[in-house]
């Protein structure tokens, strides 16, 4: 498996934002909106993907 890592762009930190977790770790889920969609690109982030899907 090859894996392609690089700095997050926009529609992945839109479709990572809409990620909900169950409880214990419900502080990881985020609400969609532009504020968590921008701390995702703040360059401290990075995406994962093999073949076009998110890991």
């Amino acid at each position: 498996m090859e894996l392609n890592i690089k700095q997050m762009n926009y529609n992945e930190a839109k479709q990572i934002s809409k990620w909900i977790y169950k409880e214990p770790y419900s502080i990881y889920s985020m609400d969609e909106s532009e504020n968590c969609i921008n701390e995702l690109l703040n360059g401290y982030y990075y995406s994962a993907s093999e073949e076009k899907t998110i890991l």
